[in-house]
């Protein structure tokens, strides 16, 4: 199998032809239960595939190399981590 991450940020230039045919089948499944839509677990697999169809699209691109937010939040805290993981005591 190819790897589709190269880490645990950044996705292979494979990753793209996976998601594409991955979107696909989730729209067309979702179409075919709405169009037959007889039963309550039809309506549960149209949920489950609506939240998978999400998913999807969030992590079809890669988040933003620029700092967010949460960069900012954890930032007064970052040299007590560092001295940690190298063992120091501070």
């Amino acid at each position: 199998m190819p790897r589709l991450m190269l880490d645990t940020l950044r996705v292979s230039h494979l990753w793209y032809y996976a998601v594409g045919p991955m979107a696909v089948l989730v729209v067309l499944a979702l179409v075919l239960l709405w169009l037959r839509h007889r039963l309550v677990l039809d309506l549960w697999l149209m949920v489950v595939l609506w939240a998978y169809a999400i998913e999807i699209a969030l992590t079809a691109f890669p988040r933003p190399r620029e700092p967010s937010i949460h960069v900012l939040e954890r930032a007064p805290f970052e040299p007590l981590s560092e001295c940690d993981q190298r063992g120091v005591r501070c």
